[in-house]
This record gives C-alpha cells, sequence and structure tokens, in this order.
C-alpha cells in the first residue's frame, strides 16, 4: 500500500473540479500569489471552495413535491500585513 496515493487522487480530484474547468493550474496560482506579495503584505494565501447541496419539499407523504439543487464554487484571497 502506498501512503502517498491517496493524497495524489485526491489533488487530482481537486484540480479536475477547481482548477481545470477555469482555466487554472499550478503555474498561475504561483504568479497571482508572486503578484499579491508585490503589495507588501507579509501572509498571503488562496483558496477554493467547492459546495453542492439538495433539499426537497413533501406534500403527501413518500410523494416529492419539489427539489432544489445548487452547485457553487467560489474563490478567495486572504492576505495579512504586520503592524508596527
Amino acid at each position: 500500500m502506498n501512503i502517498i496515493e491517496p493524497g495524489i487522487r485526491n489533488l487530482a480530484t481537486a484540480k479536475g473540479i477547481l482548477l481545470t474547468p477555469y482555466g487554472l493550474d499550478e503555474s498561475t496560482i504561483t504568479c497571482t500569489l508572486a503578484e499579491i506579495f508585490t503589495h507588501r503584505v507579509d501572509y498571503a494565501d488562496l483558496y477554493f471552495q467547492s459546495t453542492r447541496s439538495k433539499a426537497w419539499s413533501l406534500e403527501e407523504p413518500g410523494r416529492r413535491r419539489r427539489q432544489i439543487g445548487q452547485l457553487q464554487h467560489r474563490p478567495g484571497c486572504r492576505r495579512a500585513r504586520r503592524v508596527g
């Protein structure tokens, strides 16, 4: 059993969902972080969030009245500068 294998598989899944569909890759992320650090910040990171939800409402027992599904992908940037 290779312990690294699950991590590599998870990274490939994350890239396929959060980066590749939007034309992003590790090089783009590296360049983006480098650009952020030109603005005198001490710490910075990028995050990518994916959320999937479903909801149903029932009118009668066992009968589905309405179904709502939602899929969201959100990128973000956090940065901080030391004070003092």
